[in-house]
């Protein structure tokens, strides 16, 4: 079971980043597996960038729809029995296919996702964004098994995918995965997580760009509250049963 696997990037304006992700995905050790690109409506040549330099991946190009309908073109032009999602600012390590998929093959879950992981900082502004909160975090409610799994490090089976419906459109920027993972487990699936399925996943490249997409994911939580009012307090907090882990580096500091 779990013998083919599609691994999905979905991109846009990323012909500075995709190539890093796509050279990181022909580098994993694992050789089952299709790589489809999605380019939701690029105006900086990304499309053409791929096409060009990685004709081994099969191109998908959309007219900008956002990100849950690139993700879902992505499925419908798959042939996987599982669903490997990722972004264009990631470089999976050489064995994140082979990971996910042991953690597929006992049967218990139908959604599994690793820890993304930020590369060493290249620059001062870098480093700033990359300690700050508000990274895409997992919710686990045990050592194995999560409630929340971050899309950019998502697989989950075509079965269950197709049974839920896949991602809303609604969502174009963020808060896809949130309601994608709440939908699964509503639904009785499960989600497991592998620690050793990791991701690079390079931050923000500046303030101003980590300021936006931090407003991006406030949107989100508003369509979040409105799709699922029952999962927030009065207050507009999440409700989770799980703990938040980010999977950062952590930091120890003493003295006399």
């Amino acid at each position: 079971i779990r013998d083919s696997f599609s691994v999905i990037i979905c991109t846009r304006n990323g012909v500075d980043r995709i190539g890093h992700c796509l050279r990181a995905v022909q580098r994993m050790t694992d050789c089952c597996f299709e790589t489809i690109v999605v380019d939701d409506g690029s105006v900086d040549g990304t499309a053409d960038h791929v096409a060009k330099e990685f004709p081994w991946a099969k191109l998908v190009r959309l007219p900008h729809g956002g990100l849950s309908v690139a993700r879902n073109a992505g499925a419908a032009a798959s042939s996987g029995e599982v669903l490997a999602f990722t972004d264009d600012d990631c470089e999976p390590d050489l064995e994140w296919v082979t990971r996910l998929r042991r953690a597929f093959e006992d049967g218990r879950f139908q959604a599994v996702g690793g820890p993304n992981l930020p590369p060493p900082a290249r620059f001062l502004a870098e480093a700033v964004v990359s300690a700050a909160p508000g990274a895409p975090s997992h919710v686990m409610l045990d050592d194995e098994e999560a409630e929340h799994l971050p899309g950019c490090n998502l697989a989950v089976t075509r079965k269950a995918f197709e049974e839920i419906g896949g991602f809303d459109a609604i969502f174009h920027t963020a808060g896809d995965d949130v309601d994608f993972c709440w939908r699964l487990r509503t639904a009785g699936f499960r989600l497991g997580f592998a620690p050793g399925a990791f991701v690079w996943h390079w931050r923000r490249p500046s303030l101003r760009s980590f300021l936006r997409q931090q407003r991006g994911y406030g949107e989100a939580e508003r369509l979040l509250l409105d799709r699922h009012p029952q999962r927030f307090t009065p207050n507009g907090d999440a409700i989770w049963n799980g703990f938040v882990y980010n999977g950062g580096p952590l930091r120890v500091t003493g003295g006399c």
